[in-house]
């Protein structure tokens, strides 16, 4: 296990989990928070697994996984400027968070996606 493959997975928990709390800050949450929750849960767990097995689970799981965080990512960006919840700077400051945290996804999936054609 590279360096580089845990920082990009522990940052990766971290921000799901910090997606997860959405339900918990946003003034009204509905049913749209809390599939977003279970989504970022969901990736967070098998990042962790990930982790916990050494890096030797599927790849093609992972890189899935990873996927569909640059999703959760991008929505709950998205989000933040559509619902006008938050200060002007505060929504700047989560679509930055947010963006970053897609950015590290991408890179998790590409890193999978190569390490699945068996490069190194």
């Amino acid at each position: 296990m590279t360096l580089y493959r845990l920082a990009a997975r522990l940052a990766l928990i971290l921000a799901l989990v910090a997606t997860a709390t959405l339900p918990r800050v946003d003034q009204s949450p509905d049913n749209f928070e809390y599939v977003l929750t279970a989504a970022a849960l969901v990736v967070a767990l098998v990042m962790l697994a990930s982790l916990a097995s050494r890096l030797t689970m599927p790849l093609g799981l992972v890189e899935l996984a990873a996927a569909v965080a640059v999703v959760v990512f991008c929505v709950d960006g998205g989000e933040s400027l559509l619902s006008h919840e938050q200060r002007n700077w505060s929504i700047v400051r989560t679509v930055c968070f947010t963006l970053a945290a897609a950015v590290v996804a991408l890179s998790v999936m590409l890193d999978q996606y190569r390490r699945r054609r068996g490069l190194p």
